[in-house]
């Protein structure tokens, strides 16, 4: 394994237990108190138990995808050569990852450049965003990585039928080399359509479900063809796999975080948990984040059948943007959220030159750079936070790099996991979604679910409308 001469993140907790002068909403200290402590050793167990019986893949990751990633390069190399755009197709886990990690790696600007091919992630079943795709990037000269764990999402095969008729209708016989597919290695209607037509195809383990699948082809194809080391990222995540496994609370930066957030919820009713950037590559993390705690978090039941609502809401943000915008509410409004901020050097500078000729209230900016702006603007708002009385956190990754990623992405999984245990919940199900699944194919006229549909619109007619 890698050795690194700086770890690729770290986390300060300091304003989580100090904010205020008189420590008005902190977290009492120490966060990890015998209580805790004895409560996150459990929920190690209950985690090791489940590594070992396989249901939690997810976490073998970091040394267990290098195939992918060795099989993601060869494919890579071929589109890169083949063509001029690549164009993932997926939803929910099947996007929001590969868009975090394009984002936080490549350049701001990476489709403006000669960068080839162009990157796009198609994560939505909006006509106006695919029409809009299809004006500037021609089918004939397109990949299309269609990724759906089940090989059924409805949203993403409809993606597929459309591209598919495009793609004949563009470049006829030829249409198969477009195509490259990461589904079931053995299941579903996708994975059968593949091996019939000899696509080349990708696979996303069983037991790793789609919103733990970013260090999958998921995220390594795209993030290959886009030209990144996706070795590299898989050994930041190798890093933070040691750290997040170890059995002593104290020396496993995952259970600290598990418990200083379970604690939040529990002891200061705190329901909101803001993940801040300040660096605007970092802000699609937001989104990835925003799935991974939700879904895995926010469950009506424990694993005993009690009904619980338990769960706590991710909200993403962007600094220096939303201090113009959240702010205000985090520093005056109801002392119910946490915020993460999240900081990385930047890959350059820019420095602020001799502004306004006469103006001496500005004067202060010239020669500062707009980093270092950022970055005290950034430690401003820590302080308005901490005096607030409201607690924070600050994630500090090594650089926009592919190291700091996977360990940034690793370390939110286990902690994701950890938090579950202690709510006694499934983190891995999503019942909730499954839901509106159900209720969309019915009524959208899915064989067998007649019955179904009668049902769902009768109920639908029963509620009297008021349109205003």
């Amino acid at each position: 394994m890698k050795t690194f001469s700086k770890p690729p993140l770290t986390i300060d907790f300091t304003n989580a237990i100090n904010p205020g002068p008189a420590g008005a909403g902190a977290i009492a200290a120490p966060i990890l108190n015998e209580a805790i402590v004895k409560e996150l050793k459990l929920a190690l167990a209950d985690n090791y138990r489940m590594r070992e019986t396989g249901e939690i893949a997810w976490a073998e990751l970091p040394h267990e995808a290098q195939a992918i990633a060795d099989q993601s390069v060869v494919f890579a190399k071929t589109i890169r050569n083949d063509f001029e755009n690549f164009v993932q197709m997926g939803i929910g886990g099947s996007a929001l990852g590969a868009q975090a990690v394009l984002e936080a790696v490549g350049h701001p600007y990476a489709n403006l450049t000669n960068q080839r091919p162009r990157m796009f992630v198609a994560d939505n079943i909006d006509p106006d965003q695919l029409n809009g795709l299809f004006d500037v990037a021609d089918p004939k000269k397109t990949c299309y990585h269609i990724v759906t764990k089940s090989g059924s999402t409805p949203e993403t095969m409809a993606q597929l039928f459309i591209v598919l008729d495009r793609i004949k209708a563009a470049v006829g016989d030829n249409w198969r080399k477009h195509l490259y597919i990461t589904t079931d290695p053995k299941v579903g209607a996708l994975k059968k359509w593949a091996v019939e037509e000899n696509l080349p195809t990708l696979h996303i383990p069983p037991k790793v479900g789609g919103r733990f699948s970013v260090l999958t082809s998921v995220g390594l194809l795209p993030a290959a063809v886009a030209g990144m080391d996706v070795y590299a990222m898989l050994e930041g995540a190798k890093w933070m796999q040691i750290r997040c496994w170890h059995e002593n609370p104290e020396q496993n930066p995952a259970a600290w975080l598990a418990a200083l957030l379970v604690r939040a919820d529990r002891e200061l009713g705190i329901k909101m948990f803001v993940m801040m950037p300040y660096s605007s590559r970092l802000y699609r993390m937001g989104d990835w984040f925003r799935q991974l705690w939700a879904e895995s978090i926010g469950k009506r039941y424990d694993r005993d059948g009690k009904e619980i609502f338990v769960g706590t809401t991710p909200i993403k943000a962007l600094g220096a943007t939303d201090q113009h915008s959240q702010v205000q509410l985090y520093v005056e409004g109801p002392k119910d959220k946490l915020t993460i901020f999240v900081e990385a050097p930047f890959d350059g500078e820019v420095k602020i030159p001799i502004g306004l000729p006469g103006d001496k209230a500005l004067a202060y900016l010239e020669g500062h750079g707009m980093g270092e702006l950022l970055l005290t603007e950034l430690r401003a708002t820590e302080r308005a936070i901490a005096k607030a009385g409201r607690p924070s956190i600050t994630i500090k990754l090594s650089g926009h790099n592919p190291e700091a990623v996977g360990a940034f992405l690793y370390l939110w999984e286990v902690t994701t996991a950890l938090a579950g245990s202690m709510y006694n919940i499934n983190a891995f199900d999503q019942p909730g979604v499954e839901a509106g699944k159900i209720t969309t194919a019915a009524l959208l006229g899915k064989p067998g679910m007649e019955a179904e549909a009668d049902a769902i619109n009768k109920e639908l007619a029963a509620f009297k409308k008021i349109v205003v």
